[in-house]
């Protein structure tokens, strides 16, 4: 593959490879150097040209949201200096959505409460190791899927496009009011309540757009000079609301509602309530990954590592963070993107 990419881009006229002002040609500098670096970057750029599944190191798009009560509002932020115990559940393996998918290979349970553990424990939050310790919360762990398929709807004509992204799905989502629904809930799972507000009213916006042109369409001609737009194109509610001030999160958090994702949830209870038989929250962590391109079994680990600084810390608003993910296990941290937040009473509702 290495030699395939640098290959097809020399065979481009992309670059004449030479050291820095040494005016030799690659070929007499060696693997070393500046002529290493830069065939270096070269293969990484051009490796980002492929689709995900087929790069070694992919940069993926984690979403990570932490909804806090008003009860968990009224406890100290831990520290590793300062921490709370707690008592861990095992790691449950949860399939949600519209459509749920089957053949799926996790990651084993303890491998990520392993990873859980080591997370939690840089926030503060360190497990009890004695029996006769008393912990301070019980937390729960949830990791799987959330899926859907909305190109499942398209008739053969339709699937002849090959409709993959948001622009081209919304026809099929708001054919269908469960599918709309599980869309929607997907969209509050990974970006919160006022991001699955917007996009419930931009899809219902849409079938009233759509139908008011359907209504127009139907009149004679010469009857109206009334024109609207008909797709997601040309200024349509959806297209409006996917290319308006909030572009960059709007279409990330779209896309990912609209295709399946992997998660990572953590939530915390008081363990006084769980003594009095009362599920008490204090907050709840949701780590998102869209499922495309990637496997559970290899995304997950990462996925937690990437978003750790978020567990049991209150974000009142989404948070998209950029990772590059080494497929030989290991994670590079890049840089982190927020979204506008609800208001803290709309943050903490379940």
């Amino acid at each position: 593959m290495r030699r395939l990419l640098l290959g097809i881009f020399l065979g481009l006229g992309g670059v004449n490879v030479a050291t820095a002002g040494s005016g030799e040609p690659a070929d007499r500098v060696g693997p070393s150097g500046v002529a290493a670096e830069m065939e270096s970057r070269l293969l990484e750029t051009l490796s980002s040209l492929l689709p995900t599944a087929w790069q070694k190191r992919p940069r993926v798009q984690f979403s990570v949201i932490t909804d806090m009560t008003p009860e968990g509002r009224k406890w100290a932020v831990p520290t590793p200096d300062k921490p709370l115990l707690y008592s861990g559940s095992k790691a449950r393996f949860v399939q949600m959505g519209w459509q749920v998918s089957a053949g799926e290979k996790p990651p084993p349970g303890e491998q990520l409460e392993a990873t859980m553990r080591t997370a939690l424990a840089a926030n503060g939050y360190v497990p009890t190791t004695d029996p006769e310790q008393r912990p301070d919360l019980l937390i729960v762990f949830t990791y799987g899927s959330h899926g859907t398929d909305p190109a499942t709807l398209a008739s053969d004509d339709e699937a002849a496009t090959l409709p993959t992204n948001a622009d081209e799905l919304v026809q099929f989502v708001i054919r269908d009011p469960r599918l709309a629904t599980d869309v929607i809930d997907r969209a509050r799972f990974m970006a919160g309540d006022q991001f699955a507000l917007e996009l419930k009213a931009a899809l219902e916006a849409e079938v009233s757009n759509r139908r008011f042109n359907q209504t127009i369409g139907r009149l004679p001609a010469g009857t109206s000079p009334m024109t609207l737009p008909v797709g997601p194109e040309g200024g349509s509610p959806f297209d409006l609301f996917m290319r308006g001030g909030k572009r960059e999160t709007a279409e990330h958090f779209a896309e990912v509602a609209f295709h399946t994702c992997y998660f990572v949830t953590a939530t915390a209870y008081d363990f006084s309530g769980v003594e009095r038989k009362q599920k008490v929250a204090l907050w709840q962590t949701r780590m998102t990954v869209e499922a495309q391109g990637v496997a559970m079994a290899e995304v997950l680990t990462p996925l937690i590592l990437g978003t750790a600084a978020y567990l049991g810390r209150e974000t009142r608003e989404a948070v998209v963070v950029t990772k590059r993910i080494d497929r030989q296990g290991r994670v590079e941290i890049g840089t982190a993107k927020v979204v506008d937040e609800p208001p803290p009473d709309t943050a903490a509702k379940k």
